[in-house]
């Protein structure tokens, strides 16, 4: 297998496992992996509150993320409000309600990171955390 293959096979193995762990957690709290993967975004950046942040920096599809905003609304898993000086932007805050659904989904993406750097020692996964770094920085140049 050459390097490039390498990354694809792995990138594709990645996205299975994780997405295998991260519905399953959503399943016990009857949201779907979308819903799951918003909630986690909300929670992990501070700051990045709209739905647009999401869609850019998740790359979620805007359809997608619309409708799962109104399921977690409906659910009140998070709240709405309009920005005060935009009524165009609305922006997102977990509720309590979604506390214990959090806990499962973060405890998921802990068993998947330990999962995946299993036998690997800190000073490697420090190696392979900055290799990712620039590769993102190198994708984001060319996109």
């Amino acid at each position: 297998m050459n390097s490039l293959s390498d990354i694809l096979t792995t990138s594709w193995l990645f996205h299975q496992l994780y997405s295998r762990k991260i519905g399953k957690a959503a399943s016990c709290h009857d949201i779907s992996k979308t819903e799951a993967d918003i909630l986690l975004f909300l929670q992990n950046n501070p700051g990045f509150d709209t739905a647009k942040d999401i869609v850019n920096i998740r790359g979620i599809a805007k359809s997608y993320v619309s409708k799962s905003i109104d399921i977690l609304a409906n659910k009140n898993f998070l709240i709405t409000s309009p920005d005060s000086k935009d009524r165009r932007v609305t922006h997102l805050q977990l509720t309590k309600e979604a506390e214990a659904a959090l806990i499962d989904l973060k405890e998921a993406q802990e068993e998947v990171f330990t999962l995946i750097t299993r036998n690997i020692s800190e000073e490697r996964k420090n190696e392979v955390r900055l290799a990712f770094r620039q590769i993102a920085a190198n994708i984001k140049e060319e996109l």
